[in-house]
């Protein structure tokens, strides 16, 4: 109530007041809720020991956004001293529990092999779960993952109605990557119509970089060999296309 300011005005310090003594009486959801005030220095200042005690009291009752929070802090993301298996440990939990964040790290993980041998089979199943709810990062991990061939199984066509699915949430390297797949003719008839298209959402889309440069380049190169009516198709379809948030 204090913290969203719901019936009341928002009051950090009071929220703080209040998930401290729910979460000393054990509640698991307080001790998630304190752990992020914490983390984040709401109301008091920032405690990260402090946020991985409690999110720790919390993970251990089973509450996801508590083990995905505790993974996260031990992986590598400079809050704590990385630990791989700290890491591995809570994403699996909460992979297990259907988190689809947590399935996709999970799936990260068994790529780079952080902790576990490498596994591209293992990595498959994970991306896939996080995939199939919807999740743009795992669709496009799970897409480049059959297109390298590490999965054999997948031929190119289920490869590329992954990236699709990531690109059609408006995921800035989904897009960029069916540009090439449009481009090359891999998974989808080539054309360079399509390719156009996705390069130019790609391009307004990817952060300044050499992924950026790079479709910025295709776009030119695209645009030399197109006709009149067929660039303005293209763009015309770039105006008009929007994401279909899952």
């Amino acid at each position: 109530m204090y913290l969203d300011g719901l019936g009341t005005p928002r009051n950090n310090f009071e929220a703080l007041k209040w998930f401290r003594v729910a979460a000393a009486r054990g509640n698991a959801k307080a001790q998630d809720q304190l752990a992020v005030m914490l983390l984040k220095g709401q109301g008091t200042p920032r405690d990260v020991d402090g946020a991985i005690k409690f999110f720790r009291l919390a993970a251990e009752k089973g509450v996801v956004s508590a083990q995905v929070s505790l993974a996260r802090i031990y992986d590598k993301n400079g809050r704590a001293p990385a630990n791989p298996e700290e890491a591995l440990n809570w994403f699996r939990k909460a992979a297990v529990q259907g988190n689809a964040y947590a399935q996709a790290r999970l799936g990260d993980i068994y790529i780079s092999g952080a902790g576990v041998p490498k596994n591209s089979a293992k990595a498959a199943k994970w991306y896939r779960k996080a995939a199939v709810k919807g999740d743009a990062v795992a669709q496009v991990s799970l897409g480049r993952l059959f297109f390298s061939g590490q999965d054999p199984s997948q031929n190119a066509g289920e490869a590329a109605s992954w990236i699709r699915k990531g690109a059609e949430q408006g995921n800035s390297e989904a897009l960029a990557y069916l540009g090439e797949l449009y481009e090359k003719g891999q998974g989808v008839p080539a054309d360079a119509v399509s390719a156009y298209t996705w390069f130019y959402l790609a391009a307004a889309r990817l952060p300044d970089g050499t992924r950026r440069d790079h479709a910025a380049r295709k776009i030119d190169e695209l645009a030399k060999n197109l006709t009149p009516a067929s660039l303005a198709e293209a763009q015309m379809r770039a105006r008009e296309w929007k994401p279909t948030w899952q």
